[in-house]
């Protein structure tokens, strides 16, 4: 392929992606796409699990697209006239690692939370119904002890 035809290529990708990106930011600030429950759970408490597993999941991809940029040539001064064309980096297994940690916190808080919620048709312990109250004995005559 020539060099103009991917360079073509690229940047109508990049033009598709960040389309997709502007429609996708358009929907939620239109609050067609609504983002209350990002990191919190469905009763409203905070979830740290998600809070973390978002922030690795930023951290790692924006470093990713900063690796690829600077290694790619496209900020001056990075890449030298003539270099052989580079590919994708390689991502550090312990960067791999960190994001697999945190994605594993997530689904194993997931699992606890659902084998602690109650079958539909048996309510928790807790809210279980109450005892009915205790038969009350009718009066006794006069003079008798019971």
């Amino acid at each position: 392929m020539s060099h103009s035809l991917e360079l073509f290529i690229g940047y109508l990708v990049c033009v598709v992606v960040g389309l997709l990106a502007l429609a996708i930011l358009w929907l939620i600030f239109t609050d067609k796409i609504n983002l209350n429950l990002l990191i919190s759970e469905k009763t409203g408490e905070a979830s740290m699990s998600r809070f973390q597993l978002l922030i690795f999941t930023f951290v790692i991809g924006l470093s990713f697209f900063l690796i690829v940029v600077s290694s790619a040539g496209l900020h001056p001064g990075t890449a030298a006239p003539g270099a052989a064309k580079p590919g994708l980096p390689d991502v550090p297994g312990g960067v791999l690692a960190l994001l697999g940690i945190s994605a594993t916190s997530y689904t194993v808080s997931k699992a606890i939370q659902l084998a602690n919620k109650p079958a539909d048709g048996n309510p928790p312990a807790a809210v279980a119904a109450p005892n009915p109250p205790a038969p009350q004995n009718p009066p006794l005559p006069a003079g008798q002890v019971g």
